[in-house]
């Protein structure tokens, strides 16, 4: 009984020492993926990352063009090159969206007005492949009061410069 009782006393010794090895010199190297993880690599396959870029593409896109009121656009010059639209956000805000077809670099500025208010900002040109964008345009609703506002973009990329102009009424 005393043989079983040291044999016994040994192996947890040795399981204790193991523990004990493995979390203060970490898992032996052999028991590591290729990225120095445990078990299965838990990253995304290239073709699921794939898929998840045009899910965000598709989906940005959708948001960009979706809402939007091209109802109330009137062109200006430059109107095939840049498309203007805009949307009434529930954070007393306008976003105004731009869609730039060819164009990769430049400025973009924006004039807003409403019965003697004026709102300008400006922003670079984004680059993407289906087409470029400005920065990013949201305008408080407290900087011009509700009522039909004027927007303007201007944008200035190449020595060119293109313009669009659309009313929208902001309640």
């Amino acid at each position: 009984m005393n043989k079983k009782l040291l044999v016994s006393s040994a192996a947890i010794t040795a399981i204790i020492i193991g523990v004990v090895l493995v979390g203060n010199i970490g898992t032996p190297r052999f028991m590591q993926n290729k990225d120095g993880g445990l078990g299965q690599n838990q990253g995304p396959t290239p073709e699921q990352k794939a898929a998840e870029d045009k899910a965000n593409s598709d989906a940005k896109k959708q948001f960009i063009e979706g809402d939007t009121n091209p109802a109330d656009s009137k062109n200006t010059q430059g109107s095939s090159v840049v498309e203007l639209s805009s949307r009434q956000e529930s954070n007393n805000t306008v976003t105004v969206f731009t869609k730039l077809g060819s164009l990769t670099s430049g400025v973009c500025k924006l004039s807003v007005s409403n019965v003697g208010n004026q709102y300008s900002d400006e922003a670079e040109i984004i680059y993407q492949p289906e087409y470029s964008i400005c920065g990013g345009f949201s305008v408080p609703v407290t900087q011009l009061g509700k009522g039909l506002w004027e927007i303007k973009l201007s944008v200035n990329s190449g020595g060119q410069t293109y313009s669009n102009a659309i009313t929208y009424e902001v309640k």
